[in-house]
């Protein structure tokens, strides 16, 4: 079956550094030495033939192979008997108009290896491949698990930088209803900012109950060294979802308060047409029955008559407008 997947090896230690593409899982087995930490990136996961290669290799149950296979799953944490399976979402914004890219990714954790299935082929690890590489480097004097725990830790601040992404656009919808700038858009941007968060609290929240689990793992493939910095991501991710939930609120207040400026600036125009409607109802009354034909009309035949009719014209609106000035309805 064709391999479509790209598979990249890091392999590591105090001492070495060594990091590859490779064309054929086969070859992963020449970098598993016991005093090394070997990190397997596998990108376009779906590839069933790697997949396959994978469970048969490493004696993957199952349903973690289908779990990895659907890039529909919801964040989860899973012990088996001699690895962990932890499976997540990446959330990066790719724009300041708040476009969110999601990539499923998951993890096999094993005594001194990590396989990493990634969704896309992209540069998302590029960062923890240069941290490994500086040969003073934390990641390159612990195991598997503290490498795990470094790519949560990583994926959580990414979610850091999706929050500020985030607030830059509410603060700008902000400017826009202070401004009354296109407020005949804002609502519609509101409402997709609404459904931005509601898919990221759907894919961050369950992340929590993740922590907890892995918190409270007593596997011995997660050092207790390793559980104390897993219990700082939990306290970042934590806070994640308290600002996405402020910033919920936040957005479904701007609806709010969108409705408000729209019904408050309808009824300054409807207040303004009541008033002209005041003014010139009168005047359309009294030009009403004098556009009548009756024949017998005694006014009609007074000189005075049309100077009187005009006078009644120009005054009445003068006296209301100053009536309506006085009661602060203009």
């Amino acid at each position: 079956m064709k391999n479509n997947s790209t598979i990249s090896v890091i392999n590591y230690n105090s001492q070495n550094f060594e990091q590859k593409k490779i064309s054929s899982l086969d070859d992963i087995s020449q970098y598993q030495k016991s005093d090394e930490t070997l990190w397997v990136v596998i990108e376009n996961s779906q590839d069933i033939g790697t997949l396959e290669k994978i469970q048969e290799m490493f004696n993957i149950h199952r349903s973690t192979i289908k779990s990895i296979s659907s890039p529909k799953q919801r964040p989860k944490f899973e012990q088996h008997k001699h690895y962990l399976h932890i499976s997540f979402k990446s959330l990066i914004s790719e724009d300041k108009e708040f476009n969110t890219l999601y990539e499923q990714i998951n993890m096999l954790v094993f005594e001194n290896l990590v396989i990493t299935f990634k969704e896309k082929d992209n540069d998302l690890f590029d960062p923890i491949y240069h941290d490994i590489k500086k040969s003073k480097h934390h990641i390159r004097e612990n195991k598997a698990d503290y490498l795990s725990y470094t790519i949560l830790d990583f994926i959580i601040h990414k979610y850091y930088d999706l929050l500020d992404t985030l607030d830059e656009a509410i603060v700008s919808i902000e400017n826009s209803l202070i401004n009354d700038e296109e407020l005949k858009l804002t609502p519609i941007e509101i409402k997709r900012l609404i459904r931005e968060v509601i898919t990221i609290k759907r894919n961050t929240i369950p992340m929590n109950e993740l922590m907890r689990e892995l918190q409270e793992c007593k596997s011995k493939l997660i050092s207790e060294n390793t559980q104390t910095y897993l219990k700082y991501v939990s306290n970042h991710l934590v806070h994640v979802t308290e600002t996405i939930e402020s910033h919920s609120e936040v957005l479904s207040k701007l609806l709010d308060i969108h409705s408000s400026i729209v019904s408050y600036k309808m009824n300054d125009v409807m207040q303004l047409l009541t008033l002209f409607s005041a003014i010139f109802i009168p005047l359309t009354f009294i030009a009403g029955i004098y556009g009548m034909n009756f024949e017998y009309m005694p006014e009609l035949k007074k000189e005075w008559a049309y100077g009187i009719v005009w006078l009644i014209f120009i005054t009445m609106p003068i006296v209301m407008l100053i009536y309506f000035k006085k009661k602060k309805w203009l």
